[in-house]
């Protein structure tokens, strides 16, 4: 599995498996724990501090992005400071029980949608993983069979779909000293959705099959390898807390 580290930019209604509980302390253990949702949400600005629920804006000449899906499958959230045995560890990570698919643009807005929910130790957290999943669990006529991103929209009037089935596990930083858990709080995870497509000149896309699509995916599908190859590389500006 690949690994991207991200410093400026990191995104499920799951229920959470929280590991390393001892029955004998759960009631102190409660007093040292808060109720957090992560939540997903979509920007569809190209610029970083543009707020998370603007709607769909066009983030290149003639390029909407209509529709977007991502895969995961864990998502965690790592102490600054841990002085506890590492019998404790585990308790401060957070994984979902199966793969989600989130939803960050729908019919042209952006959406935000809960990764995770549940207790978690009271503590300052300074970092947060997660790992993109090329789902195989859904049916295979769902649109996310076998992708871990899908994006849809429209460039000049003329539809586009791209994708990844790419499996990367990311690390994004939290801003300044951390993000101090305690008390029933929510955390986003930003997706900026636009830069996965913003970079791509589809003045050199073609349509390879004729079907009135431009597809730009792995494998060369419709014959747009290079073009695939810059949605690679806009991952590592997709995510942010």
């Amino acid at each position: 599995m690949k690994r991207l580290s991200i410093f400026f930019f990191p995104v499920l209604c799951g229920s959470l498996l929280m590991t390393g509980c001892e029955e004998d302390a759960g009631g102190d253990q409660n007093q040292n724990q808060s109720n957090v949702s992560v939540v997903a949400k979509a920007d569809q600005s190209p610029q970083t501090e543009a707020v998370a629920t603007r709607s769909t804006n066009a983030t290149a000449t003639g390029t909407v992005v209509t529709d977007a899906k991502i895969s995961l499958n864990e998502f965690e959230l790592e102490m600054l400071n841990l002085s506890v045995s590492l019998d404790v560890l585990s308790e401060l990570e957070i994984e979902l029980k199966q793969p989600r698919i989130i939803t960050l643009v729908a019919d042209g807005e952006a959406k935000s949608e809960i990764i995770a929910e549940g207790k978690l130790e009271n503590g300052v957290y300074s970092e947060a993983e997660f790992s993109y999943y090329k789902n195989l669990t859904v049916e295979a006529s769902d649109e996310m069979y076998g992708k871990s991103i899908l994006v849809k929209g429209t460039w000049n009037g003329a539809p586009f779909v791209c994708w990844t089935d790419e499996e990367n596990e990311v690390e994004i930083d939290f801003e300044d000293e951390g993000i101090t858990v305690e008390g029933s709080q929510e955390i986003n995870v930003i997706f900026h959705v636009n830069r996965l497509v913003s970079e791509i000149d589809f003045s050199l896309a073609v349509d390879g099959n004729a079907d009135g699509v431009i597809e730009i995916g792995p494998e060369g599908v419709d014959g747009n390898t290079a073009l695939y190859t810059t949605i690679k590389a806009g991952l590592r500006g997709m995510a942010q807390l």
